[in-house]
């Protein structure tokens, strides 16, 4: 008798899409290569970086103290001292594995070039020890960020040039792809429905998924995604704290209503939020456009 192979989980016991981006990721961690990954908020980073045995609680760019402190150097004078006295604690066999962050989780508002500055230089250093074969050899290093880094605008981002690892949306196959693994059977035109209203947000759609996965027919999901109570509550919620803040709220209506491209700083806090599409212009996903019609 034919075994069926296990369908792969989330670190949160759901079922879980292996991307190429997984793949990538994986293979730059046991090759020794820094891994930097990016993509906004509710695109799947926390989970994927469990899968691949990373803590997801980064120490932040913007903190070089803490840096020197989760490094075990806090008593040394700068962050590449810090990385050589990690490699002393780890091995081939069991490297040290380090997760940084460029930090820009919930305020973007906080951050001018100043910012972007200090920390490409922080992040520099943490990069020029890795050249050194006895810390590639021990020492892992993953670097998170909610946007590709380079398009921070910070030169000292630029001129790094890393191999990035970026989560986007989904391609209608992925989504496919996905659905199967929730138990989805597609009627004829509702994977098209249903992009209509998601695109590719991971999030959006594996909560989706999750409606049918409770009982509900994905015509009706699809249906209801735009209300306040429907199977995408968790993310209007969530949305909500973020669009709290006046300029992010006019941002996003100006998206929606005016087909206008917000400011340079709304249009990289809403791609960040995960409440636009990834790249330019800044289009809402079609239920949240709805949903932030209604918004006041």
């Amino acid at each position: 008798m034919e075994v069926e192979e296990e369908a792969p989980l989330s670190g949160y016991g759901e079922p879980w899409l292996v991307r190429a981006v997984e793949e990538r990721a994986r293979g730059f961690l046991e090759n020794g290569r820094v891994v930097f990954l990016s993509g906004p908020r509710f695109f799947g980073k926390s989970a994927l970086l469990g899968r691949l045995g990373v803590s997801v609680a980064p120490v932040s760019l913007r903190d070089p103290a803490r840096l020197l402190y989760e490094l075990g150097g806090a008593e040394l004078a700068s962050v590449g001292e810090a990385v050589r006295h990690a490699a002393r604690r780890g091995s081939s066999e069991r490297p040290v594995v380090f997760h940084v962050t460029d930090g820009q989780a919930m305020s973007p508002f906080e951050s001018g070039e100043d910012g972007a500055r200090a920390r490409g230089e922080v992040l520099g250093q943490l990069l020029g020890a890795f050249d050194e074969p006895e810390v590639r050899a021990h020492v892992r290093l993953v670097v998170t960020s909610h946007i590709p880094f380079v398009e921070l605008g910070s030169e000292a981002y630029w001129a790094m040039r890393l191999p990035e690892c970026t989560i986007g949306d989904l391609s209608a196959e992925e989504t496919r792809a996905f659905g199967r693994l929730w138990g989805v059977d597609f009627a004829v035109g509702e994977l098209e429905a249903l992009r209509d209203r998601v695109g590719g947000h991971p999030y959006l759609t594996k909560l989706l998924f999750a409606a049918v996965a409770q009982g509900h027919s994905l015509e009706r999901a699809i249906a209801t995604s735009s209300d306040d109570d429907g199977p995408l509550a968790p993310f209007f919620r969530a949305a909500w704290e973020w669009l709290r803040e006046p300029e992010l709220l006019r941002a996003a209506k100006e998206a929606v209503e005016l087909a206008q491209r917000p400011t340079t700083l709304a249009t990289f806090a809403l791609a960040v939020g995960g409440i636009v599409r990834p790249g330019s212009p800044p289009v809402p996903y079609g239920a949240v456009a709805d949903w932030i019609r209604r918004l006041r």
